[in-house]
């Protein structure tokens, strides 16, 4: 687990879709009932998840944060780095290069 000033990153890593719903939701709620001990709450509705696998098809797990259920994305912006599914940072840099022809274009 990682924290940052307003937010959390939690991995979670396993080799079958049921194996790792079970995981994620354990930690999650983990995670609520600590929040709730120390008066921090987490927002379910801001919360995504990004599922990473080599694999074509995958069967998306349930996660659910205090019952209720988690968006799983196929981009998850970190720290101004934009991941994705299969970790091959695209989304990142098709970003990064929309956002350097907005430059250019000033400078034209």
């Amino acid at each position: 687990m990682v924290t940052y000033a307003d937010g959390l990153l939690l991995l979670v890593r396993s080799n079958t879709t049921g194996k790792l719903a079970s995981d994620a939701n354990t930690a999650l709620q983990i995670l609520h009932c600590w929040g709730s001990n120390n008066k921090l709450s987490f927002n379910p509705n801001k919360t995504i998840a990004l599922l990473v696998s080599r694999k074509h098809v995958v069967t998306k797990p349930n996660i659910f944060m205090n019952v209720k259920p988690i968006k799983i994305t196929e981009n998850l912006p970190n720290l101004g780095v934009t991941l994705d599914r299969k970790m091959t940072f695209s989304a990142h840099l098709n970003s990064l290069q929309l956002k350097a022809n907005k430059v250019l274009t000033v400078f034209q």
